[in-house]
């Protein structure tokens, strides 16, 4: 068995997400999601960048207390085109700063 160490968790979570990508250009942006129900392929984009971006926020900055958490939330790129590169940049955005 793989031992899980943080590099291997980085590279994961950059891996998965740009995987992910992929899937959702060729799905489109209106297909369904098998494993949740009432989601689009839209839905599951924005809350997977949104969730990467906003973590990635929080450890730039070294946010340890709750009340200073981010309120805002990324804007997902309208255009499906866009969204591969979105998501890439939020997986590696948290990946890069956890480095730092």
């Amino acid at each position: 068995m793989t031992e899980l160490n943080v590099e291997r968790a980085r590279q994961a979570i950059v891996e998965h997400t740009r995987r992910l990508g992929e899937s959702a250009a060729a799905a489109g942006p209106d297909a369904a999601v098998p494993t949740a129900a009432k989601w689009t392929i839209t839905d599951l984009v924005e809350h997977v960048g949104q969730t990467q971006h906003w973590v990635a926020e929080i450890i730039e900055r070294r946010i340890t207390d709750p009340t200073q958490l981010p309120t805002e939330m990324a804007v997902r790129p309208a255009d499906p085109r866009q969204w591969q590169v979105w998501l890439s940049e939020s997986g590696a955005a948290g990946r890069e700063r956890m480095l730092r």
